[in-house]
C-alpha cells in the first residue's frame, strides 16, 4: 500500500476495498500479505502527520459505501448466506482498524524516542559546550537563540531530578504554558533540573523557582541557582557553571534563600 501525505483520500483504500471484494466471495479473513499493507499504512500515515481518526473513518467509509455492490452480497442466495458474508467482512474490518492502530501507535512511539534521544544529546552538548559550531541551528528546534543572551536556572533537591520524573515533566509543562515553548527550555543534567531562558524573559528564573517547590517532595531541601546572562552558544555553558557554582556555595554557607543568584554572590 502506497504511503502519500494527503488526508482526504489514502492510498491503501482502495487496496482495502479490494481485499473487501474477495473477502466477500471466500468468506476468509484478512491475509498476512494484506495486513502487513494494513500495518504499514498506518505508520505511514503516523509519520506523514494524519490523524488516527481519519485513518481509521476512511477505512470504515469505503466498507459501508461498497457494501451493496460487493459480490458476495450480491450474489447471495439466502439470509445465511448474507449474513456469513457480513461475518467475513465485518471481521475483516475489525482486523483491519487494529493493524491500522498498531502500525500508527508503533511508529508514534518511534518518534518519540527518537525525539527525547534527539533532545538529551542537544541538552549534554549545550550544557557542556561540545559541538558548538551546529548549536546555533540546532538549537532553533528548541526554539532558542543562542545568537542572543540566555540566562540559565539550575534547581537541585534532596531527591535528584531525572528525565523520567513527574516533577520534571510537570515544571516543563508549566514553564512551556506559561512563557512558550519556543522560548524556555527546560531539562535535567547531573540532577539538576536546568532551565535556560532569555535574559529579557521578566520573571522565567522566579517562576522557575516557583515551580520547583511546588513539585518537590514535603519536607525535601531545595533551592534555584541562577547564572548571570551570557551571550553566545559559549554562553550557556558559562551561565549554567555560574548557576551551578552558586548553588555549591550557597551550601557551604547555609543560605536560607531558595533562589540564589551567583551576580549576588560574586561567583
Amino acid at each position: 500500500m502506497a504511503k502519500q501525505s494527503t488526508r482526504s483520500a489514502p492510498a491503501d483504500v482502495p487496496e482495502f476495498a479490494r481485499a473487501l471484494r474477495e473477502i466477500s466471495v471466500a468468506g476468509r479473513a484478512l491475509s498476512v500479505h494484506e495486513r502487513h499493507e494494513l500495518h504499514d499504512a498506518g505508520a505511514g500515515a503516523a509519520e506523514d502527520g494524519v490523524p488516527l481518526r481519519d485513518l481509521i473513518t476512511g477505512h470504515l467509509a469505503e466498507m459501508w459505501r461498497s457494501w451493496a455492490s460487493l459480490p458476495g452480497v450480491t450474489g447471495a442466495q439466502s439470509t445465511d448466506a448474507l449474513k456469513r458474508v457480513g461475518e467475513a467482512v465485518f471481521r475483516a474490518a475489525e482486523d483491519a482498524v487494529g493493524e491500522l492502530t498498531k502500525g500508527y501507535e508503533e511508529t508514534q512511539r518511534w518518534t518519540v524516542r527518537r525525539e527525547e534521544s534527539l533532545r538529551r544529546e542537544f541538552v549534554d552538548d549545550l550544557l557542556t559546550g561540545r559541538d558548538v559550531g551546529q548549536l546555533a541551528e540546532r538549537a532553533e528546534r528548541y526554539g532558542l537563540r543562542l545568537a542572543g543572551t540566555n540566562v540559565v536556572a539550575a534547581a537541585c533537591s534532596s531527591r535528584p531530578f531525572l528525565d523520567s520524573d513527574a516533577a520534571s515533566a510537570n515544571v516543563q509543562s508549566a514553564m512551556s504554558l506559561r512563557f512558550s515553548s519556543r522560548h524556555v527550555l527546560v531539562a535535567t543534567r547531573e540532577g539538576l533540573l536546568v532551565c535556560v531562558v532569555p535574559h529579557d524573559l521578566a520573571g522565567a528564573p522566579e517562576e522557575f523557582a516557583r515551580r520547583v517547590g511546588e513539585v518537590v517532595e514535603r519536607g525535601s531541601q531545595w533551592r534555584v541557582g541562577l547564572g548571570q546572562p551570557q551571550s553566545g552558544p559559549g554562553g550557556t555553558v558559562r551561565s549554567f557553571e555560574q548557576a551551578r557554582n552558586a548553588l555549591e556555595l550557597a551550601d557551604r554557607l547555609d543560605l536560607a534563600d531558595r533562589l540564589v543568584k551567583a551576580a549576588d554572590l560574586l561567583v
